[in-house]
Parts: structure tokens; sequence; C-alpha cells
């Protein structure tokens, strides 16, 4: 007996897209064997170098924030497979690179909750291509351990019929996000709706009412807390023990003075959309991922699916949050890029009812086109190397410097030293400047940094800026650290030496120096020589020897002793870090 015109096509459909499935399956993975070789290409980003910085921190046993630190036990070894800090990042961004495959299988394994065929497998494959992944996926920064554990916790909560046993999971997924960082906050109405809105096993049809969803709340947020405050209280344990001279700003402040401080800073003061702008350009340049995305939550809307409506909340710190940079983008799309499923599946339902026979093959195949297309033809900018001249920059410090020193900059670049100022992130320079207290002279006095690394435009500028560091401060580091190779600064002072008036030089710090200059000089009545080391305690005075006055005046140069000679080769020109 023949079968049914539909039957036959309805398996050659599953037939059509199985092998679909696979092919899209086959380019997830060879995306992220793709992102393995950018890792030793991409630009390492100032917050990976801040995030390295913590795991050096409690290596040598100094004073540490509570919070958000408790990811350094994961990483204690990282000093023993990289030379310098630019490879322990490289090393670091492997095991990112994996979380971000496990997060990729997560959100399959959450599509095929709800659909089947090509509408299952084309969510991981859009998140992976989508750029702020490709860009920042993988990279070393609390973002990369976020998404898996939240993709872990809204994989449980929206299981059909889950069981209590899901509740506790999720929560202690949650709760490990939780003690990683405080951004799963962010996340609270995703879950809460998941919680909310998916029958438990033993309540399918909704018969007790909103008892055992509050249940399953309580469940969770109990499961949350004691996993949160386990880790938390077991990484306090390990750091008790520290010791350091300057207190962070995190220590010297209440936890709920601090918590209230960032809330209004990130979240209350920035008004709507503080980021928005990224949003728009990402979905210029790849306009069909976001297209479906938004689709998918206007049709779970449209049909009440609110389990599915809730994954679109995973985009709302779009709205609120200041930092809503393309790197967080790793972790709102992973929940969110699930909604491309529910537009594939009820687009090519629709263009099955209303099409002729073959017309959903043509109209899947045709968007997996599409995709494909938007996906991957922006993978090959990411070729480009600008991690080389991070790598040059590095190695010029230690080689200049070889023994560890304190020293000045944006982020704690040289992570296995001690960076002496306050994280000069856009919102650190913020709170700096409304304080209005210089804070330089006193750093150095009391940490004696050696050098300054121009990576932020605040240390760099030679002219007041809105944006910059306050007058005095700025005027002292001009003075007291004089460009040694590239954008390195060394600690030292520089002065005039000429025959017709005394000159002087200033230094930061008192240590030994060494006296650069063209011809013997005087300082302080004793002739020095080029190349002499002495100590300097203060201002010194500087006049011409007899026999060696200088025609025209004469720069003279103190460098702190401990500075080797420059590389010999042409430091790098390009930007130490790319734009987001």
């Amino acid at each position: 007996m023949e079968q049914p015109r539909k039957s036959i096509t309805g398996e050659r459909r599953r037939e059509f897209e199985g092998y679909l499935s696979i092919i899209t399956l086959v380019g997830c993975a060879g995306i992220v064997l793709y992102k393995l070789l950018l890792t030793r290409r991409i630009n390492v980003n100032w917050d990976e170098f801040w995030f390295l910085s913590f795991v050096h921190t409690m290596l040598r046993n100094e004073l540490m924030p509570l919070l958000q630190s408790a990811y350094t036990h994961l990483f204690t070894w990282l000093p023993l497979v990289g030379a310098n800090e630019v490879d322990q990042v490289v090393a670091a961004r492997m095991v990112m690179l994996a979380l971000l495959g496990l997060t990729a299988w997560l959100i399959w394994r959450l599509s095929a909750l709800f659909f089947d065929g090509f509408a299952a497998v084309a969510p991981p494959f859009v998140y992976l291509t989508m750029i702020p992944v490709m860009m920042h996926g993988g990279s070393f920064r609390s973002d990369s351990l976020l998404a898996p554990l939240l993709m872990t916790a809204t994989l449980l909560l929206a299981a059909p019929g889950r069981s209590r046993r899901n509740d506790v999971l999720a929560g202690g997924a949650i709760g490990l996000a939780a003690a990683v960082t405080v951004k799963i906050l962010l996340f609270a109405p995703m879950l809460l709706v998941l919680i909310l809105t998916v029958r438990r096993g033993n309540d399918a049809a909704g018969r007790n009412g909103i008892a055992l969803p509050l249940r399953s709340m309580l469940r969770v947020g109990a499961a949350a807390t004691i996993a949160a405050c386990i880790v938390i209280a077991a990484h306090a344990v390990s750091i008790s023990g520290s010791d350091h001279t300057a207190a962070s700003a995190i220590q010297s402040e209440s936890l709920t003075r601090f918590a209230a401080r960032t809330a209004s800073v990130t979240v209350f003061e920035p008004g709507l959309f503080p980021r928005g702008r990224f949003l728009t350009i990402y979905a210029n340049w790849q306009p069909l991922p976001w297209l479906l995305i938004a689709l998918g939550a206007i049709t779970a809307a449209y049909r009440r699916r609110f389990d599915l409506l809730a994954l679109a909340l995973a985009m709302l710190p779009i709205t609120f949050y200041r930092n809503a940079y393309p790197y967080f983008y790793v972790v709102m799309l992973a929940p969110a890029s699930v909604l491309v499923g529910h537009s594939i599946a009820t687009v090519s339902e629709y263009v099955e009812s209303k099409g002729p026979i073959f017309a959903r093959q043509i109209f899947t195949l045709v968007l997996a086109l599409g995709l494909a297309y938007q996906g991957l033809l922006p993978a090959a900018r990411f070729l480009q190397d600008t991690q080389s001249n991070q790598r040059e920059i590095v190695a010029g410090v230690h080689e200049i410097f070889p023994d560890p020193v304190n020293y000045i900059d944006r982020c704690g670049m040289i992570s296995s030293y001690r960076k002496a100022n306050f994280f000069m992130s856009s919102w650190g320079i913020t709170e700096y400047k409304a304080t209005g207290t210089p804070v330089m002279q006193a750093i150095a006095q009391d940490a004696k940094p050696a050098f300054v690394i121009m990576n932020v435009s605040a240390l760099a500028t030679t002219r007041p800026s809105d944006h910059g560091l306050l007058e005095v401060d700025r005027i002292f580091l001009q003075r007291s650290y004089s460009r040694y190779w590239g954008p390195i600064k060394v600690a030292g002072g520089t002065g005039e030496l000429s025959t017709d008036r005394p000159g002087s030089i200033d230094i930061p710090f008192a240590a030994d120096y060494r006296v650069e200059t063209p011809v013997p000089v005087q300082i302080d009545g004793v002739v020095r020589r080029p190349g002499e080391v002495f100590a300097v305690t203060g201002r010194v005075a500087i006049s011409p020897v007899a026999g060696y006055e200088p025609a025209k005046p004469t720069a003279i140069r103190l460098v702190l002793a401990s500075a080797r000679p420059p590389p010999p080769q042409e430091p790098p020109r390009e930007e130490i870090f790319t734009g987001l």
C-alpha cells in the first residue's frame, strides 16, 4: 500500500535536517578549533591582565578582595606553564575555551528540550559565530566562568517536570557563579521567571497554584546561598594570613557599603541603555541572527510560552547595566540564542503548512546558508595578530627589570610584579577624580614604583584632560618618570646643565640612581661621571665641571640604577590594547 505523500515528505524532511544538523554541529566544533588558533593572536584585553594579577597576588600571599576572587585557586598553576604574563593568559584561555565549548553544548541541550532537527542545533552555531562571542568567548575573564554556570542553572530550571534535585543543583550552580562574580544577580529576573513558569513533575497541570513554584524558589535560593557561602568561606580562610602594606578599596570598607556603591555606579546612575551603541553596531554587522532572536521572543510572547520568553530576559542588562560591554555579550547571548531555534521552528512550521512540497527544506537550507555567511565571513578579521606587540612590551619590562619591583599602570599588565596604584578602569578613574585627592606622590614614597607603563591615556597625556589624572599627579609623574623604551617610563628625573645658571633634579623616591650625561657633572658638589651610580635621597643641585662646560644647555638624567639597559630592538608602535 502506498504511503501518503505527507508522510514521505516528513521522512525526507527529517532525513534532510538530520544531515544539516550534523554539518552544523561539525561547524560548531570547527569554530571552537578556530578559536584555539585565535588564543595566541587576539589582543589580550586589559581586564584579562587584571584577572591574572589576582592569581599572582594570592601566590605572593598579599591582601586581595574577598569577593570575586575565589576563582584564583583554579589557576595557581599558570606561572608554571607561562614564561611571562601573555603566555599565562594564553594558557588560561585554553581552559576558558573548553568552557566555551561546554557552554555551546549546554545551549544545544537546552534547545533540544524545546525543538528538534535544525532548530535545535542552530542556536549553538549562532552563539559561537556572533561577533562578540567570536572576539571575547574563551577570554580570561569571570564571564567565561559565569556563562557555563548560568547555562547549567538555566537548563536545570527549564527542564519540563523538573524535580527537587534540579532545584538544588541549579541553586548550587548559581551559588558557584555568585562566588565567581556578583554579575549573576543581573540574571535573577530570567531565573525567577523560569522557576515560576516551568511546572514541576508532580504539578504538570498547575493544580497547586503558586505553592510549588514558591517552594522551588526557596530551594534554589537556599542551595545558592549555601554553595556561595561555602566557597567564599573557604576562600576567606585561604587568604586570611595575607599581608600587604596597602589595603584595597574593598577591604577598606564594609562589604555592604561596597555592594551599595557598586550597584549605584553600575546600575542606578548610568540611565537607560548606557552601552546600547554596541547592540546597534552588532545588529548592523550581523542582522540575521539578531532578527531571529527578536522574532523568537515575539512569537514566544504571542504563544504564551513564558519559559522561552524568560530567555529573552538574559538581554535585559543592556537596558541599565553600565558595564554591558561586548565581553558581557558572551554571557547574555548564551540563553538568548535559544530563541533562534524558536524562530526557525515557528517559521518552518508555517512554511510547511502553507507552501508547496519541500518548501520547508528550501527555507531551512537558505536560512542555514544565511547564518553561515553572516557568521563565518567576519571570522577572518580576527586572524590579524594584535598580540605580538604586547608580548614584546611584557618581554621588554622583564628584560629591563628581571627581578620583581613595584610599578604603576592601568591594569596589572606585569601581573607577577606588584601594581602600586589603583585600578585605572573608567570607573576607577571616575571615583579617583571624584575624591579630588592626589595620590601618586604618596604611592611613590610608600611603594617606590620603579616604572610606569603608559597603557592608558591618563598615564600618557602631557596635557590636562577631563579624563586624565588630577593635575598635581600628572605633573608629578611627568617630572619623576622619564621615557625609557616604548611605553615604559623609569623612575628618575631630568635637569638641564648650563654654564650661566645652576640647575636641579627631583627624584620620586630615595634610591640608587645612575647618572646619564654626555660629560662629567657636579651633583651636590661631587663630580659624577657618565654611568656612575650613587645614592640619592631628594632634590640634587647640578653644575658644570671645570673644563667640561657645555657650549649650550645639556640634558642630564638620573635613572633608577636597578633598570638595565633597554632592549636593543625598536619598541612596537601599535596600540597596546585594541578596541572592544
